[in-house]
């Protein structure tokens, strides 16, 4: 009875905050904002990504096949590139089929949230064949969908994660890379602007790296609002004259997207088309969206 009251005030919640959209945006010219108005009236629905992308990763349209491994025991389903993405031990099948359609319809290239648009990877691709040396920074992996997209073209590979449960998976997923070449660290411990037993900056790991003359360095952060205690310390790896690009999320708190754009006004930025509605938030409120991503570039 408890779940059952539990989902119905989350409905009734829900069905406000679509009341309250719709009607601070009844006259909205931006068109956006027009084409998220577009999709709640047509499907009645308020969701995170308000856009008919949704349609195309519902479990009838996107079967996912979750296969087990002999080796570890752990489940994983294999990408469009044959890619082996583990999951922690407690997810059911059922938990992952679920989990995997979020991850791909978050990182559809028309979505909000995604990190790697085509113009991005032939950047990254063209940066390898100029004999750049790449290093990935993934802050806040998760199963590292990104570094996994980008190995090709990596040399080096640093990921941060802190939940031990996908350590594992983590470890069983870059197996092969961190063996035959030494070029995948996972690193459990919290990027922030402190340093201690749990915490580093990106400023303090980085220092403790041999450099290459021509570094190409590529950070994606993503880690629960903590993105601004992040930068707060890589003050010099921002000052550092040298190429990168970064994709940083700015929707978990509602002055993140301007907090980043006034630390790198002197840089090329770039935002991700379409916005979140992250109501999940505790500051959520007015003006109802945030924008999802901002991707920095100094190329």
């Amino acid at each position: 009875m408890r779940l059952r009251i539990g989902e119905k005030w989350r409905a009734l919640k829900q069905d406000k905050l679509k009341r309250d959209f719709l009607r601070y945006y009844k006259h909205t010219e931006d068109p956006e904002i027009f084409e998220m108005v577009q999709y709640i009236k047509q499907t009645g629905r308020f969701e995170m990504m308000n856009c008919p992308l949704s349609r195309n990763y519902d479990y009838t349209c996107f079967p996912v096949d979750v296969m087990e491994d002999n080796a570890t025991g752990l489940k994983y389903v294999r990408d469009e590139n044959g890619k082996k993405i583990f999951f922690p031990r407690s997810k059911t099948k059922e938990d992952i089929a679920e989990l995997y359609r979020a991850i791909k319809k978050e990182q559809d290239m028309s979505s909000p949230h995604c990190y790697l648009n085509r113009e991005d990877i032939l950047q990254i691709r063209k940066a390898h064949e100029e004999g750049k040396y790449i290093r990935i920074f993934e802050l806040g992996a998760a199963e590292a969908l990104f570094s996994l997209s980008l190995l090709e073209y990596a040399d080096e590979v640093h990921i941060f994660e802190c939940n031990p449960e996908w350590i594992e998976a983590l470890e069983a997923a870059f197996k092969i890379y961190e063996i035959e070449q030494n070029k995948v660290k996972i690193i459990n411990k919290y990027v922030t602007d402190m340093n201690n037993n749990n915490e580093i900056t990106l400023d303090r790991y980085i220092k403790g790296l041999e450099i290459s003359g021509n570094v190409f360095d590529i950070v994606k952060m993503d880690i629960e609002g903590a993105e601004t205690k992040a930068l707060a310390g890589m003050t010099d790896f921002i000052k550092h004259e040298h190429k990168f690009m970064m994709f940083i999320c700015t929707y978990h708190k509602r002055d993140d997207e301007k907090m980043v754009r006034e630390i790198f006004s002197d840089y090329v930025i770039e935002n991700t088309r379409g916005y979140f509605c992250f109501y999940t938030a505790e500051d959520y409120g007015k003006p109802y969206i945030r924008r999802c991503l901002l991707k920095i570039k100094n190329i």
